[in-house]
């Protein structure tokens, strides 16, 4: 199985890895892949302590949406909703004063709403709203 190492990020979070699931081309000519993240343990998160203090997870596979939503309905995460949440953070991250993040989060919303003009020409899709969540 393929790594996805062109993202990799530095320090601590060097050691999380992607692997690349298989690759399908859909009939609205999109290609999805799934991502397996690994290399974490979810009973060192404070948040995941909060919610199930006996559940530690050490992989993550994301199923990514296959098709369009409106024809196939909703089979996986949209690459709106993973940016959404990209968006989200870094957001919070700005707000807080953190350096780079406003740059960072004005790419991040550039690409979002770049797919909703897409996804506007394919299937009637509601714009996401970005407000921080704490």
């Amino acid at each position: 199985m393929p790594y996805l190492d062109r993202y990799r990020a530095g320090g601590g979070a060097a050691r999380l890895t992607v692997a690349v699931g298989e690759t399908i081309a859909s009939d609205c000519g999109a290609v999805r892949t799934d991502y397996t993240i690994s290399g974490y343990d979810t009973r060192r998160n404070p948040s995941a302590q909060q919610k199930d203090p006996n559940k530690g997870l050490e992989k993550l596979t994301l199923l990514l949406q296959r098709g369009q939503v409106g024809i196939d309905g909703p089979n996986g995460i949209t690459l709106e909703s993973l940016l959404a949440i990209c968006a989200n953070e870094l957001l919070k991250a700005k707000e807080l004063g953190l350096e780079g993040h406003a740059h960072a989060l004005q790419n991040v919303e550039g690409a979002l709403k770049a797919i909703r003009q897409r996804d506007r020409r394919l299937r009637g899709s509601h714009d996401l709203q970005l407000v921080p969540v704490v």
